[in-house]
């Protein structure tokens, strides 16, 4: 199959995903689909197409729902789209697949203070630095950015 034809294919899938007519399709796709649902979907994210890639991540989800990077693709489209309730679903589903991905802590911390909790993005936060106490990766050293913005915010309180 060519490029052109899958993603054609591909792009009439997301069309009847958005429509909610595609569900049964969905299902009878195999794992291997999840991975081109994926590369669509952050196509999709790099061109501002946020409700073109919700609708793979959650295709992805559906064919794959063990795989984080479904989940996290999602959740990141959801967030852009100022969907933050259901982005906090999507990283919360994301982070009891990975504990480990800082940026999956990061992300979830992110959609909680979007909607202003800011408990739970406290305990996000933490986890977030816990899995990277040095800053050595990009999100470990915006978790501790985000933790010091808040308490700057805060420390007049």
């Amino acid at each position: 199959m060519t490029q052109a034809k899958v993603k054609q294919e591909l792009e009439q899938r997301i069309a009847l995903a958005k429509s909610g007519k595609d569900v049964l399709t969905a299902l009878r796709l195999g794992k291997n689909d999840a991975a081109r649902f994926l590369r669509f979907g952050h196509a999709r994210l790099a061109a501002e197409d946020f409700d073109g890639a919700e609708a793979a991540g959650r295709i992805a989800t559906t064919i794959a729902p063990d795989t984080a990077a479904g989940w996290q693709l999602l959740g990141v489209a959801q967030a852009r789209a100022r969907r933050s309730s259901a982005a906090i679903a999507s990283f919360a589903k994301v982070t009891a697949l990975a504990p480990d991905s800082v940026a999956s802590w990061l992300h979830l911390a992110e959609a909680q203070l979007s909607v202003l909790d800011f408990k739970a993005a406290a305990a996000s936060l933490e986890q977030a630095i816990k899995r990277d106490p040095k800053a050595s990766t990009p999100e470990g050293l915006r978790a501790q950015m985000l933790v010091v913005e808040i308490l700057s915010a805060h420390s007049g309180d």
